[in-house]
């Protein structure tokens, strides 16, 4: 009876795991830096796709400007 008990646990924390992670690769973006003189655009690096924490992380990271050199995230 506990084995049973123990794969059943086993089998409902794995599907919740693989349905947690579904969910959040779910939530994707193409991000690049890009980067700007004054408000003039300078150049961008090329995009990159992020997913769940790490397209939270760059969402929330906001421009930073060193004297008249601006580098910010953009999303789409």
């Amino acid at each position: 009876m506990k084995k049973k008990f123990f794969y059943l646990l086993c089998f409902v924390g794995l599907a919740w795991a693989m349905n947690s992670c579904d969910a959040l690769s779910k939530n994707c973006k193409t991000c690049k830096k890009v980067y700007y003189v004054g408000t003039t655009r300078d150049h961008e690096d090329s995009g990159t796709e992020y997913c769940g924490t790490e397209l939270v992380t760059i969402q929330a990271t906001g421009p930073v400007t060193v004297g008249n050199y601006t580098v910010k995230w953009e999303c789409n």
